[in-house]
């Protein structure tokens, strides 16, 4: 018979010190119903000698949304998360599980560090890797039970199936960080991953044969769902997915292939996926790198500017090159507290919004490589070489991350006049290639795009804001079909647009770049960068600079400032940015 109970606030205060390469492991016990309390034994094993084991993969939830279990007869909070996980798994018996919230102290700084090390080995030593994607609910027995099937679900255009299934790839699970990882771990060793659902399972593999299927399929799904997404959205730009999208990009999608992605591809997939701790947008990506590709170890004591810095730098030594400051976003602007230098992305900060180069495949400097140098006080500083090539004359309203229909409308409109005024107003062709930041289909030429631009953005300005568009004296041909111009929009202009606003630059160009930019701020080709960017001198340290973000400049991603440069047309400068 056990012990009374004693109450512990939202953690376990019994825990004894880790020996080098040991786990601790919750022994649940089975329960005679669901109602009964979920009761545990906490073990500490060697992780060589630990016997049989399901470590289990979930997302933590809210933090304050706790119930109690009882470990060693001691009552402890845990998340309803971890709850639900532990209920799914207690059916069979008496199990052995690893739950990470429970089985490290998360009070000891140092104990953390040494059990995150090890992570890939505790996951890859498992029996079973059980994912936990949450309680039943809009029809996940229904999209469990038929994955397996997947390509007759869609054969046979079952709508409300699929619905359901893109609920289920839309789940939190998916967006936490740490859920990347220890499925990687489990596949990379080859072991066995069951999904949970409410009372269902799944096997791990009819998850990723569904998300192929389903990318084979993505023109299908896009027409499946086109009119029911429409009428759904009411932001048509903003961040969230269409049902098409979730079934794509959503779920096992959103991971990576074991061992195939950079340190830079992981650091932007981190910044997209959801946790507490900043240090963890990187330490819970190094171990999807190989052993001998690591570079720092895991260490919860080094501050957040110090680790994110290292990162960058690291990257910049791997890829020779100067893409990854492009990720340093500073619209819409926010004030952070780890005091990163301008240049260095702060990777727990998710806008929505992509850099060029990750769009797009440009070519600013063409394949040279960056000539750099890190130093300054405390290594905040970056110098490089870059070749100048103008500065902001005027800039338009900049577009937000997560802006309606009526304020891109609102952008174009100030984009235009803008134009208009200028001296560049003959140069349309280039204003309509520069809002798609160049990215014109094929099948038209630069004449035919302006006319279909012109005609979509005209078409549905008199549609949402007939008193404005009136005087914008925008043509419309005969004959106009303005069925698509919502997704026509979308589809060339929405993403590109986030976050940005139309700039001419002194000496003429036309340029789509960071919202950040003001007037009499330069514009840089980095010898090594992709893009061409915005920088700032520094309001303290005079000589030096801000970086503010890139930019796309018409004519001037593909290589042409390298050109004029040989030419002698231009020269090489070196900049030091804090």
């Amino acid at each position: 018979m056990p012990t009374s109970p004693v109450r512990v606030s939202h953690h376990y205060q019994s825990y004894k010190t880790l020996k080098k390469g040991q786990i601790r492991l919750l022994d649940v016990l089975p329960a005679a119903n669901e109602e009964d309390p979920v009761r545990c034994r906490m073990s500490q094993v060697s992780l060589k000698e630990a016997g049989e084991y399901t470590a289990v993969s979930y997302a933590w939830g809210v933090s304050d949304d706790r119930h109690d279990i009882f470990i060693d007869d001691v009552e402890v909070s845990i998340t309803r998360s971890l709850l639900g996980a532990l209920k799914a798994l207690r059916g069979k018996g008496h199990l052995a599980v690893w739950a990470d919230a429970v089985c490290i102290n998360q009070r000891d700084q140092q104990e953390r560090s040494d059990q995150v090390r090890q992570m890939k080995k505790v996951y890859g030593k498992a029996k079973v890797v059980a994912v936990w994607l949450g309680p039943a609910g809009q029809d996940s027995d229904v999209a469990m039970r038929s994955l397996p099937d997947v390509e007759q679900v869609i054969a046979e255009d079952k709508r409300q199936v699929l619905v359901a299934m893109a609920n289920l790839f839309q789940r939190d699970y998916w967006y936490r960080l740490w859920t990347v990882q220890e499925v990687a771990y489990a596949e990379e060793k080859r072991g066995q991953v069951e999904v949970y659902c409410g009372d269902i399972q799944c096997e791990w593999k009819h998850f990723k044969n569904a998300s192929e299927v389903f990318a084979k399929h993505r023109m299908k799904l896009r027409s499946l769902f086109n009119e029911r997404t429409a009428a759904r959205t009411t932001l048509p730009f903003q961040n969230s997915l269409g049902y098409d999208q979730a079934l794509v990009y959503g779920g096992p999608a959103s991971y990576p292939a074991p061992g195939s992605q950079s340190l830079f591809s992981l650091l932007r997939l981190a910044r997209e996926k959801l946790n507490e701790e900043p240090r963890d947008k990187v330490f819970a990506i190094l171990g999807l790198r190989p052993e001998k590709s690591r570079v720092f170890e895991v260490d919860y004591g080094q501050s957040v500017r110090h680790i994110y810095t290292k990162a960058v730098r690291r990257v910049v030594q791997e890829t020779t090159k100067l893409n990854i400051i492009c990720e340093s976003i500073h619209f819409p602007e926010h004030v952070g507290n780890f005091h990163l230098p301008s240049w260095v992305p702060d990777w727990s900060q998710n806008k929505g919004l992509q850099s060029l180069g990750s769009l797009y495949e440009f070519r600013a400097s063409k394949k040279m490589t960056g000539t750099y140098k890190f130093g300054g006080e405390s290594d905040n500083a970056l110098c490089f070489d870059a070749i100048q090539i103008g500065n902001i004359k005027e800039h338009g309203i900049s577009v937000g991350p997560l802006s309606s229909l009526a304020d891109y409308l609102m952008a174009f409109m100030h984009w235009l006049a803008l134009l208009r005024e200028s001296a560049q107003h003959q140069e349309v062709n280039q204003f309509w290639e520069t809002l798609c930041l160049g990215q014109v289909p094929r099948d038209y030429s630069p004449e035919e795009w302006s006319v279909k631009c012109e005609a979509a953005f005209a078409s549905l300005l008199k549609e949402r804001l007939p008193a404005l568009s009136r005087h914008m004296d925008l043509k419309i041909p005969a004959e106009y079909d303005p069925t698509d111009d919502r997704q026509f929009i979308q589809d060339h202009f929405g993403g590109n647009m986030a976050g940005r606003c139309f700039c001419l630059l002194d000496t003429g160009a036309l340029g789509m770049g960071t919202g950040a930019m003001l007037p009499d701020d330069i514009v840089v080709v980095p010898i090594g960068c992709d893009t061409p960017v915005v920088l700032r001198e520094h309001e303290r340290d005079a000589g030096k600079y801000r970086f503010i973000g890139d930019v796309y400049v018409n004519e001037y991603m593909q290589g042409k400032a390298i050109d004029e440069l040989d030419k002698k047309e231009r020269h090489c400068s070196a900049y030091e940015l804090l």
